[in-house]
């Protein structure tokens, strides 16, 4: 059997890091979707001249739902793997699981709203 070792170095830990995100992004649709729509609205700020404050505050906003999504997708997963049967107890971590991802995107999209309706008006 495989067994599992600690990463030697930053780089070794950085590849496997990105190897995570690249999973991700290849096999979870929620988070292209995302990416797709974090993308046009970081080009909409562009376009509106959105500060750069705000800009980077965007960018925390984006990437952080993400990162939730991503944890969702590993929770989901592990709890898959360790209890394949349906279990009410493994259903309600996966919905505690996606309705973190849901108020982190409620919180984002309450943060473009603010971003976004000085530079509309």
């Amino acid at each position: 059997m495989k067994r599992w070792h600690r990463s030697r170095s930053f780089f070794e830990a950085l590849a496997f890091a990105l190897r995570g995100i690249a999973t991700a992004i290849l096999r979870e649709r929620n988070i292209r979707i995302q990416l797709f729509i974090g993308t046009i609205i970081l080009f909409m700020m562009v376009f509106l001249h959105v500060s750069l404050a705000g800009i980077g505050i965007g960018i925390i906003a984006i990437l952080l739902v993400l990162a939730f999504e991503m944890v969702n997708t590993a929770i989901e997963l592990l709890s898959d793997m360790v209890h394949p049967e349906y279990s009410v107890i493994v259903r309600n971590v996966k919905d505690i699981s996606a309705g973190a991802v849901l108020v982190v995107t409620i919180a984002a999209c309450v943060v473009g709203v603010l971003i976004f309706l000085p530079n509309l008006f």
